[in-house]
């Protein structure tokens, strides 16, 4: 799945780059920003 990463140091790398803050795990990938609610509305940005 795109925008999903399989260390927490590139969710982390991302997650600075949309401009949200924190991570969370989906299953065995780690995403950026809190929580998918939050990765949503950054990327729609």
């Amino acid at each position: 799945m795109k925008g999903t990463f399989s260390t927490e140091k590139e969710a982390e790398k991302k997650s600075l780059e949309l401009g949200c803050e924190g991570i969370h795990k989906n299953q065995d990938k780690w995403l950026p920003c809190e929580n998918e609610k939050e990765l949503h509305r950054y990327l729609r940005k």
